[in-house]
C-alpha cells in the first residue's frame, strides 16, 4: 500500500497528487517546497538559458531540493514504504541524478515525458532506479513533450521515428 503522497506545492503537481491521493485514502499527503519546479544547479552546455540567475539563486533552488531528496531518498528503518512523488521535469530529473550519485550538471542532457512514471528503489546499502520516465501507461496521443520534440528532430531530417506519432 502507497503510505505517502508527497507534492510539489505549484498547482499542476498538486492537482495530480490530489487524484493519487484519492485512490489511496490511507496515505497522508505532504507537500515539499523542494519538489517545486526550479533549477538547482547549473546544467553543462545550457549556462546560455540560466544567464539570468544569480549564485544565490542557484544555492537557494539546491538548498531546497537537496532537502526534499534527503525526505525522499534516505534509507529508512523498519518496515518497506511505498511513496509516490509528483514534481516537475527538473526536479524529478535533478533528485534522480543526486539519488543515482550521477553528475549533478548533466541533469537537462536526461528527458521525461510529462505524466512519467519512474520507479526508485532505496535500500540500506544503494539506491537504483527500476523504472525511468515510463509513459506506457498513456495512449501515445497523451505521450507529450519528449514525443514533439523527438518527432520534429526527426522532421527536419526528413526521418520518421520508430514508435513516434507525427502530428
Amino acid at each position: 500500500p502507497i503510505t505517502t503522497v508527497y507534492t510539489s506545492p505549484l498547482r499542476r503537481a498538486a492537482q495530480t497528487a490530489d487524484i493519487l491521493a484519492k485512490q489511496h485514502p490511507s496515505a497522508r499527503r505532504v507537500t515539499l517546497a523542494g519538489l517545486a519546479e526550479s533549477t538547482p544547479t547549473l546544467p553543462r552546455d545550457f549556462t546560455a538559458d540560466y544567464g539570468e540567475l544569480t549564485a544565490a539563486q542557484f544555492a537557494t533552488m539546491r538548498r531546497e531540493a537537496d532537502s526534499a531528496h534527503e525526505v525522499l531518498f534516505s534509507p529508512i528503518s523498519g518496515p518497506d514504504r511505498h511513496e509516490l512523488v509528483s514534481s516537475h521535469g527538473n526536479q524529478i530529473r535533478y533528485l534522480l541524478f543526486r539519488a543515482l550519485d550521477l553528475p549533478l550538471d548533466m541533469w537537462r542532457r536526461f528527458d521525461l515525458m510529462n505524466c512519467s512514471v519512474s520507479l526508485v528503489v532505496v535500500e540500506p546499502s544503494h539506491v537504483w532506479a527500476a523504472r525511468v520516465g515510463d509513459a506506457g501507461h498513456l495512449p501515445s496521443r497523451l505521450q507529450a513533450y519528449v514525443r514533439e520534440r523527438v518527432a520534429h528532430a526527426f522532421e527536419a531530417r526528413h526521418e520518421k521515428p520508430i514508435g513516434v506519432e507525427t502530428p
